[in-house]
């Protein structure tokens, strides 16, 4: 009988493809349970929303019973300002945690019941614990700090817990100040207090390992965002126009901007093609990167194939380019999906001096590094390659393709689950 497992995140799982690796490697040897927002629509797995249903429809429920504080609006200014003043410290008192409190049980409060967080419904994890009532795994692998609670409170010592940590999450997003005010605080005591209770844990990048240690004395081996191997690929030789790929999510603070900007200062030899994907809540940014767009001869927008066909559709450029502001600690220690993406495409990869990235630039001659971050550091450096060592970058890629792809990740993720277990 194989022994079971439980896979935990708060994500779509088919927008997520970490979380696919995951399953994918471990579903042939394990019997694997997966809970998140979704699942996946084309990989055959037990799935259990981590939000139940009966939590939305309980929260939408009390939602409804709200309503509007507003019988004071008419009355004179003085009154009104009075009641005004009365009723917002009656709601501060009410969405205030009780000051009575510990600052720990503040903490936990607000992780276990506030619907603040993230969005989350206020009883939504202890509804999900009860849903898996008579439930065993031999092991649970939580994903980020979010999800690890809630993986310890299920195996209530008899599972092993594995964490496997996207990011570094107390520094998240340290450059929006909403975030600093609101969950800075509330993440740094979770990681303080849960992760070194794991038996096994990962992350995506040395130096995220390294700030892990340092900060929660845990050491963490690293599973890369690497891609599958895509063993059908070959470079495709280096024409007279120069094809520039940038390919990823549309979000305002990844500097998009910059990379369009980039393309005022190369030589006529380069063109820059940019697949974005639009998210919901950034529609307006994907509509001025358009309008700024057109304004270059050099620049275009396409619509976004299947994350499955990236590599074969971005095979035919000759740079992947990505220059990612360091903003925050994640962004300067970033080590994405898409440097290995332009790996398995065979291409020459131009970056910022982004140190995770610039280490594989360098020990693998994958490509080369700016400078600095700005759109004409970048494009000076890139206006400096001729096709002959644009071509020497591919064929680097070509070689380390292989050791650079998901099956060396496999092979490691799997050897540490047997060993734990």
């Amino acid at each position: 009988m194989k022994k079971k497992v439980l896979v935990l995140c708060y994500s779509e799982l088919n927008l997520d493809p970490r979380l696919r690796h995951q399953v994918q490697w471990l579903k042939d040897d394990y019997d694997v349970t997966v809970s998140g927002l979704k699942n996946f629509e084309d990989i055959p797995v037990r799935f259990i929303p981590i939000t139940p249903q009966f939590s939305i429809d309980k929260f939408n429920a009390q939602k409804q019973k709200i309503k509007t504080i507003d019988f004071h609006l008419s009355y004179p200014t003085p009154l009104r300002k009075l009641f005004s003043l009365f009723i917002k410290g009656y709601l501060f008192i009410q969405n205030t945690p009780n000051l009575l409190l510990s600052e720990k049980q503040q903490y936990e409060n607000t992780y276990w019941f506030n619907n603040v967080w993230y969005g989350r419904c206020p009883d939504e994890r202890m509804d999900y614990i009860d849903s898996l009532k008579g439930e065993y795994f031999d092991f649970i692998l939580a994903n980020d700090i979010e999800t690890l609670p809630l993986a310890l409170k299920i195996s209530n010592g008899k599972s092993k817990v594995i964490l496997d940590s996207h990011e570094y999450h107390p520094g998240e997003s340290d450059e929006k100040k909403d975030w600093v005010k609101k969950q800075k605080a509330v993440v740094t005591y979770l990681c303080k207090e849960y992760i070194p209770k794991v038996d096994l844990m990962f992350t995506v990048g040395h130096n995220i390992s390294k700030k892990f240690e340092a900060e929660f004395h845990k050491k963490s081996f690293v599973i890369t965002n690497a891609p599958s191997y895509s063993a059908n690929l070959n470079p495709i030789p280096v024409g007279e126009k120069i094809k520039i790929i940038h390919h990823g999510l549309c979000v305002n603070g990844r500097n998009i901007g910059a990379m369009i900007e980039m393309m005022k200062y190369t030589d006529e030899r380069f063109t820059l093609d940019l697949m974005l994907l639009p998210v919901a809540w950034e529609k307006e940014y994907y509509e001025e990167l358009k309008t700024e767009a057109v304004k270059y001869k050099n620049v275009k927008i396409l619509l976004p194939v299947p994350t499955s066909e990236i590599t074969q559709f971005t095979n035919q450029y000759d740079i992947g380019l990505f220059l990612l502001p360091p903003v925050n600690f994640n962004y300067t220690n970033a080590l994405p999906n898409k440097f290995f993406e332009f790996v398995q495409a065979r291409l020459a990869i131009a970056i910022g001096p982004s140190p995770e990235m610039a280490k594989y630039i360098n020990k693998y001659e994958l490509g080369i590094i700016s400078d600095d971050f700005s759109p004409q550091s970048l494009a000076k450096t890139i206006n400096q390659l001729t096709p002959e060592q644009i071509w020497h970058h591919k064929q680097q890629s070509h070689k380390y393709a292989y050791d650079l792809s998901a099956e060396k990740n496999k092979q490691l993720l799997l050897s540490k689950v047997k060993e734990l277990i």
